[in-house]
């Protein structure tokens, strides 16, 4: 019976504490002094927030289209999968011994199966694809060099949702120094 008897005391002693507790709470006050301005700013600036949430500025305000283009994203494969599985690929990797610079220190090696016929290379998927536009002209630089194995050039191309070849060009005549390759890419 005492716990029974003592439950009207406990509820009133919450609702007490809980109206000191509304009263404890100032309401918050701001004081603009319109008189009184502050330090003086630039005409020119001016403010902008910009959350890059899922690669939204990738490919879009950052006009890359390729995904992890230096493949420094962790894994270093991160949005590049081989064609055909990489059944006619030896090896793939991402290394860093003799890196192009030390700005950017990782590379893709990639080595083809002996006596592989056909296609061999990887891919890469963009951000949720690449929006190519017919005319266009898309740039592809990079640096390569021959390792191993004897690649001494390689074909970019650009490929439809379907599959259809939407343009390609070849870089060819690499050497066992790394060097800048560019083509262009026609829709």
């Amino acid at each position: 019976m005492t716990s029974i008897s003592r439950l009207p005391a406990l509820a009133a002693g919450l609702t007490l504490l809980g109206s000191v507790a509304a009263r404890a709470q100032a309401p918050a006050a701001l004081t603009v002094q319109v008189n009184k301005p502050g330090a003086a700013v630039n005409q020119n600036m001016y403010g902008l927030f910009f959350e890059d949430i899922n690669f939204a500025a990738d490919g879009g305000l950052y006009p890359e289209l390729v995904k992890n283009k230096s493949f420094e994203l962790n894994p270093g494969l991160i949005g590049w999968k081989a064609i055909g599985g990489g059944f006619n690929l030896d090896t793939y990797a991402v290394r860093d011994e003799q890196p192009v610079s030390p700005r950017s220190p990782h590379y893709l090696r990639v080595a083809t199966r002996p006596g592989a016929s056909g296609e061999a290379g990887l891919e890469n998927e963009g951000f949720r694809g690449m929006g190519v536009k017919q005319g266009a002209e898309y740039t592809l630089s990079l640096y390569a060099r021959r390792g191993p194995g004897g690649v001494s050039g390689l074909t970019a191309m650009l490929v439809g949702a379907r599959g259809e070849n939407l343009g390609q060009a070849t870089v060819a005549g690499f050497t066992d120094q790394w060097q800048q390759y560019t083509v262009v890419l026609r829709p």
